[in-house]
């Protein structure tokens, strides 16, 4: 029979919630306020003009962004499946799943981003800079994810990690990947 996947006894606080989950609470919540206030910033710059994009300005790529965002929610749904596994290779496998799909998305963002610069969108225009100010503090918010998530799998396959932390990455995965949506239609079909 196959080794389980550690459930050490965390520190925890009076709330009864591991320290890292509590820290990752915190960082969820002030990591709100950054967005929302990135997305007040768009609608408020956005509303002083008639049309959007601003003419001269290409147009997103919002068919090809969309089949972009299914490859996050798959890796957010692999995150999900590798909080309920049982044994460490199963666990490592799903967050390897996830990894995957992760750099897929971050991959693929930086080609969209490439092309839009080919086609004039920079960071120098008000739309160009709204772009990539809220669609690249994702971009950074998912890069560190993927980092995370790497870590994750190296840790989980080499025992440092228990089931405590891999609910923990969970719980800021899905945060960063259920962002995503909000982001998009606010920014590609708005």
């Amino acid at each position: 029979m196959g080794a389980s996947l550690v459930v050490s006894p965390p520190l925890r606080t009076a709330t009864g919630l591991s320290n890292g989950m509590l820290a990752t609470m915190f960082v969820i919540v002030a990591e709100s306020t950054v967005f929302a206030g990135l997305a007040a910033s768009f609608n408020i710059l956005r509303s002083q003009y008639n049309t959007w994009p601003p003419m001269g300005q290409p147009r997103l790529p919002a068919e090809a962004t969309a089949l972009n965002s299914v490859m996050l929610l798959l890796s957010g749904i692999a995150c999900e499946r590798a909080a309920r596994c049982r044994t460490p290779a199963e666990t490592t496998r799903w967050l390897g799943i996830a990894l995957f799909f992760a750099v897929g998305f971050l991959g693929a963002q930086g080609r969209e981003w490439w092309s839009l610069v080919q086609f004039g969108l920079t960071g120098t225009s008000v739309f160009g800079g709204l772009f990539y100010s809220l669609v690249g503090t994702h971009a950074v918010h998912v890069l560190f994810s993927v980092v995370l998530l790497a870590h994750g799998v190296r840790a989980v396959h080499t025992g440092r990690w228990s089931a405590i932390e891999v609910g923990t990455l969970r719980v800021w995965w899905w945060f960063v990947v259920l962002l995503w949506p909000f982001i998009y239609w606010l920014v590609y079909l708005r």
